[in-house]
């Protein structure tokens, strides 16, 4: 079939071979979605799986040069995924540290169908690596703008997400014993404990999962990492901070989790973004002249596009 661009999350322009990338692996949630409820929200039809995996895309869906091949393995692997081949046949994954394994998990990925142990489909994203910085620093800051405490969004989080590890001890003394076969630890961090998060983290909680989480959740999963890796730590903190600013954008964007594909497409297609993004400069510079005209104080066009003081206020910690 030959190389193609990938198509853009976020900007829906073309990503071309080479190129610094983000692929975040989604995982379907249909069974969220019923006639009875449109799905309105970032996660109903899909919800973030697994961690941001960064890497140079490889022209045909998936990327190379991946950074930190270890801790996507480990997810992975334990997530117990499985190529489906047909409605009869099934194979389970178990990923390598290499650039061929990774090369192979992507193409099927692509092609064919790959599932969790619950028949929940994977499926992902691809977004410019620059442009995913820029609106993820950019938030932060944004953030840390309207925060009167003096300390940062990420230094609170810090705070709060080692407060929350000291206190796992007690918690699984008092976690229930549902099998007997487990351990009290074991039957903590398979049940439903580590989402239920105490004031210290309910924040972070809610602003990216939903109320209906399972115990296979991404954020779960790493403040467990984070709790028996003492040494890998840092790492894990630093993949869920990434995650819950990535949600942050996404929800401040109205976007949902929808996959887009240039799958077979050799051309730029740009003309198109050239006019959207002509219509939304024009939007953005009305705003700012009438704005103008009703308020004197001095402030940048930046702070006027922003106007989300409310919305910020209710992010702080």
């Amino acid at each position: 079939m030959g190389t193609w661009y990938e198509t853009d999350f976020l900007s829906h322009l073309h990503i071309e071979e080479g190129e610094n990338a983000v692929m975040i692996l989604l995982k379907q949630r249909n069974q969220y979605c019923h006639e009875s409820h449109a799905c309105s929200n970032v996660y109903d039809k899909y919800d973030v799986f697994g961690l941001p995996i960064h890497g140079k895309y490889n022209g045909i869906g998936g990327l190379t040069d991946i950074k930190d091949k270890k801790h996507i393995v480990e997810f992975l692997n334990a997530k117990k995924l499985v190529y489906q081949i047909d409605k009869s046949s099934s194979f389970p994954i178990y990923l390598k540290e290499t650039e061929d394994n990774f090369k192979d998990f992507f193409s099927h990925l692509v092609h064919e169908e790959i599932y969790t142990s619950r028949k929940e489909l994977i499926t992902r994203i691809l977004i410019n690596e620059e442009l995913y910085d820029l609106l993820i620093n950019d938030y932060k800051a944004r953030i840390d703008k309207y925060n009167m405490d003096g300390y940062t969004y990420e230094q609170i989080f810090d705070v709060r997400c080692n407060n929350f590890l000291e206190s796992i001890p007690e918690k699984i003394k008092k976690a229930k014993i549902y099998d007997d076969q487990k351990t009290q630890e074991e039957c903590y961090f398979e049940g439903y404990s580590i989402p239920c998060f105490d004031d210290d983290l309910k924040d972070f909680h809610s602003i990216c999962v939903s109320s209906s989480i399972q115990k296979d959740d991404v954020i779960s999963y790493l403040l467990e990492r984070a709790y028996k890796e003492k040494e890998s730590k840092d790492i894990y903190l630093r993949y869920i901070k990434e995650i819950v600013f990535f949600y942050y954008v996404i929800d401040s964007m109205r976007s949902g989790y929808l996959c887009v594909s240039g799958i077979g497409s050799e051309m730029r297609e740009m003309y198109l973004q050239k006019l959207l993004a002509e219509y939304i400069l024009k939007r953005c510079n009305e705003y700012v002249a009438e704005y103008r005209k009703e308020n004197t104080e001095s402030v940048t066009d930046k702070d006027i596009l922003y106007d989300e003081v409310s919305e910020i206020m209710w992010l702080r910690i």
